[in-house]
């Protein structure tokens, strides 16, 4: 749909723009509003390196992404305190263990992962994320 104006929308309804709305044409001018604007969801995390430390980069990044932080508490015994006195690579192994060692990554955010190691042909299975750190590290971000 064509981006409309408001004053069009009126007119179109058959309503000066200064008149109240009936029920009906409150519900009709929302619809028509919400289908005729453009909109573009930028919660994809995928940044290039123009935008600096939004772009993140890394299995480590990677892993402590704030849906498998959130899985990992429900899933490790582990208290919030201690998570986040450790460093990033160390909240990424716990991650790592609990959610892809110790249970089966079954989640989209953990399925994700997968698919990204997957996609670089890099080992998912391995206890240690030395080989994945390795390879991001060789990569310009």
């Amino acid at each position: 749909m064509e981006a409309t104006s408001l004053r069009q929308i009126d007119a179109a309804h058959g309503h000066a723009p200064s008149e109240a709305l009936s029920q009906d044409q409150v519900g009709f001018t929302v619809k028509k509003t919400l289908y005729s604007t453009r909109c573009v969801d930028m919660h994809t995390h995928l940044y290039p390196p123009a935008f600096g430390k939004m772009g993140l980069w890394g299995i480590d990044e990677l892993l402590t992404y704030h849906y498998l932080e959130a899985e990992f508490f429900r899933s490790s015994p582990m208290c919030y305190e201690e998570y986040w006195s450790l460093s990033k690579e160390q909240r990424a192994n716990a991650i790592w263990k609990t959610l892809f060692l110790e249970n089966t990554p079954v989640s989209e955010a953990t399925r994700g992962v997968v698919f990204v190691l997957n996609a670089f042909n890099l080992p998912t299975d391995s206890s240690e994320l030395t080989v994945a750190r390795a390879f991001f590290r060789e990569k310009k971000n």
